[in-house]
């Protein structure tokens, strides 16, 4: 441990030299660039559009009469952005000092953007803490699962269960603590359990999006670790058709996965659009670098439809998705007797290696997911719009375990747990720019969760209704932005025990502050304090029985109060139009009643085998970490870069650590971009080592085995944008532990039975036609 504060001393070090020398940067920039909006046909002024620097990260709101004003700027020449609703985005180059004023004109669309993708671009202008994955970078990640996207955030690792079912881990929190939003409604599924991926393609979206801050008021009570936004393409502003075509190999499980987009418009109806979607995957067993990891397989087929229609002041879209899996639960974690279990934990090679195969057999799970929303739009005026959203979404898991007794390899049996959600919500939100200076936004949300089963009783029926009211507040000053955010929420709840029904009540306060100041050119300052809250899961309360997908027995305390965490957060960016740039974020969460699930002293043994064992608790516990990420160019397109997080969690109720805490972790690489122009625009090859560090802080003689050894793992990507005459096409390869090497993570359950996957060479090809997605 002493090696990794000495790195992160060392680093820190070189951040305060950066800050110094920032100074004598800010006293170099004197200038400040001045202009005005109109509308190209008839001269009219164009009030609070959007300009924005992206080599500095500095940007404002033009005025009532269409002016903008961007000072503390350097002699040099910079790219100026400019989005406004209903007319097309500019990019143009100025150079600074200017002479005067200047003027600068925007050319209407027929149609409306996408209303959520408006949302999102306007609101996390000024969102204190926002990451985002979009573009080549987006590109490099195509194939993965959800938590593999986003794995390479800082901050941000997967809590798996198999080889294929990963959940995203932010800050140390993951499941019913982070929300995830696909096309602007929040995914309602079975988030309770550790082996229970998000049912979300990530084909769907154009970018990903982490927002923590005042904004993720705006999604819910449950927001505590962070809110997940998938955003979509907008729907087609051009008459015409065209779309895209991903194909993707992976090496380690041979899986294959296809997918494709089209969208249109027509000539005749240039005010209506549409988007069609789908994706195939499949792949067999997934091979550690010793022995194949047994009844690993998955497939996946997946679609979705949009169709909207948009006008200057009003529009409406319908969209519809459905998520369909089914992968296989590793077999050598079901142990039939203690020998076994005791020779599996010491490290024993498992017996179940039988070789590759695509075949899906018990134990397996199958999920399915489906969407449908109506979202509709009205703008009274250009300082506002309002938005309205019905979705229903219905969720089935079903898991199909090994009956001991019958035929293990009897494929007709019937699931031994069938679980099914069925959630009707209604959004409503008013935003509004008051002043140039201030926006305001005010919503509601309402909901109706109704959850069955069929089979085994792992956890009670249950019908909830949910609400929520909240406003948002931001002002503008100078280089200062605030920004605040206060809601509401209640949920009744009434579960279907054996032999009563009680209704359980919540409600609770959630609210967020937060800063933004632009110290100079390139530094900028942020702070966040807020206080969150989540209801406890009916899983948190009453589960009883084997949770096969994770091979562990759970228990549920019916005497767990909801979560409440007071949170903050502090972090310095460094931005410079040379290609140097470092970020460093520093939170503490204190929770009350934090809940989690703490292992019993022995395993359970059942008929259908023995198993580890675990039982929900609650205390007081706090969360202590930072984040660093930093690029520093050499030259001829080189550039070096690290990043890092580092996480302590505390039980101060039994003044011990935590289980299932992710460790320390660092990487640090090299990357080569190939051009910042023409054919391989964006084009660029990277090389990182990431350290895995061991996890010496777990709570004392309570885990099942000792946290796995400390590892490195090399990693390659590369992207190529190439132009064959008018037909851009897009190849890539990722080679994923390149040196084969033999560890176990301390976020995998999986890690008690078997080793992860070893060397996976991943090759992406993406043809777009009709139009160049990047």
């Amino acid at each position: 441990m002493n090696s990794t504060y000495n790195f992160i001393n060392r680093w820190l070090l070189g951040l305060f030299l950066l800050v110094g020398m920032s100074h004598s940067f800010a006293q170099n920039c004197p200038h400040q660039l001045n202009g005005v909006l109109q509308d190209q046909q008839t001269g009219k002024s164009l009030s609070y559009a959007t300009v924005y620097l992206p080599e500095v990260e500095q940007g404002g709101v033009s005025d009532s009469l269409g002016a903008f004003t961007i000072p503390l700027l350097c002699q040099g020449t910079y790219t100026l952005t400019i989005s406004y609703i209903g007319y097309k985005s500019l990019d143009t180059l100025i150079s600074v000092p200017t002479d005067g004023t200047i003027s600068l004109s925007l050319r209407p669309l027929n149609e409306q953007l996408d209303d959520f993708t408006i949302e999102e671009q306007r609101h996390l202008r000024i969102a204190q803490t926002v990451q985002s994955i979009s573009g080549m970078e987006f590109q490099t990640k195509a194939g993965g699962d959800l938590a593999a996207t986003l794995r390479e955030m800082p901050g941000v690792q997967a809590l798996k269960t198999s080889a294929t079912a990963a959940k995203p881990v932010i800050h140390g929190l993951h499941g019913n603590r982070i929300l995830i939003l696909t096309n602007g409604v929040r995914l309602e599924a079975q988030q309770w359990r550790l082996d229970y991926a998000p049912e979300i393609d990530p084909f769907i979206a154009q970018n990903i999006t982490l927002v923590q801050g005042a904004n993720s008021t705006r999604y819910g009570s449950d927001a505590i670790g962070g809110v997940v936004l998938l955003n979509p393409p907008p729907l087609r502003k051009t008459a015409g058709i065209g779309g895209e075509i991903n194909l993707i190999g992976f090496s380690n499980n041979r899986q294959g996965t296809l997918s494709g987009m089209l969208d249109g418009q027509f000539k005749k109806t240039p005010d209506l659009s549409w988007r069609l979607q789908g994706t195939l995957a499949r792949g067999g067993n997934a091979k550690a670098p010793d022995y194949y990891l047994d009844n690993t397989g998955m497939q996946e087929y997946n679609f979705s439809g949009e169709i909207g229609y948009q006008k200057e002041r009003y529009g409406i879209s319908t969209f519809y998705s459905q998520y369909n899996s089914a992968f296989g639960i590793y077999r050598g974690s079901h142990n039939h007797n203690l020998r076994d279990i005791i020779d599996i934990f010491q490290g024993a090679v498992p017996p179940d290696t039988t070789g590759f195969s695509y075949e899906i057999l018990r134990p397996r799970q199958t999920a399915e997911h489906e969407l449908f929303k109506v979202g509709s739009y009205f703008k009274p005026s250009d300082k506002g719009i309002i938005r309205a959203t019905y979705a229903r979404q219905f969720n089935r898991r079903e898991e199909f375990d090994i009956t001991h007794g019958q035929a293990i390899l009897d494929e007709n049996l019937a699931p031994q747990l069938g679980l099914k959600l069925t959630t009707h919500s209604f959004d409503l939100s008013w935003d509004q720019a008051a002043t140039s200076q201030w926006e305001s936004t005010i919503g509601m949300s309402v909901a109706r969760k109704r959850n069955n089963f069929a089979g085994i009783s792992f956890i009670p029926r249950y019908t909830s209704l949910l609400g929520g009211i909240y406003t948002i507040q931001a002002y503008t000053l100078g280089a200062l932005q605030l920004e605040g955010g206060l809601r509401y929420d209640f949920e009744n709840r009434d579960v279907e025990l054996a032999t009563e029904t009680p209704t359980f009540n919540y409600n609770n306060i959630s609210y967020n502050l937060g800063a933004n100041y632009r110290i100079s050119n390139f530094w900028h300052l942020n702070a966040n304090i807020g206080r969150a809250w989540r209801a406890t899961t009916v899983a948190e309360l009453f589960s009883d029985g084997v949770n096969h997908g994770e091979a562990a027995v759970e228990l549920g305390n019916p005497d767990l109060d909801s979560e409440r965490v007071l949170s903050s957060m502090v972090g310095l960016k460094y931005n410079n139009f040379k290609g140097l740039r470092s970020n460093l974020t520093v939170y503490y969460k204190q929770f009350q009643n934090y809940i989690y699930l703490a292992p019993a002293s022995y395993p359970t043994l059942t008929i259908r085998g023995i198993f580890p064992t675990y039982h929900y608790e609650q205390a007081k516990a706090r969360f202590t970490g930072a984040d660093f990420d930093a690029e520093i160019p050499i030259r001829n397109g080189f550039s070096t870069f690290f990043r890092g997080s580092v996480l302590r969690a505390y039980n101060q109720t039994a003044d011990d650590d935590l289980i299932l805490i992710p460790p320390n972790n660092f990487a640090y690489g090299v990357k080569y971009q190939i051009s910042n122009e023409g054919p391989l625009d964006q084009s660029f090859i990277r090389v990182a080592m990431q350290h895995y560090s061991r996890q010496n802080h777990f709570p004392d003689s309570t885990d099942i085995i000792l946290p796995p050894d400390a590892y490195q793992l090399l990693q390659i990507d590369a992207i190529a944008r190439l132009q064959l005459k008018k037909q851009p096409i897009y190849i890539g390869f990722s080679i994923y532990n390149a040196l084969n090497r033999t560890y176990r993570s301390y976020l995998n359950r999986m890690r008690y039975f078997a080793d992860e996957p070893g060397r996976n060479v991943a090759i992406r090809l993406k043809v777009p036609f009709g139009r160049d997605t990047f």
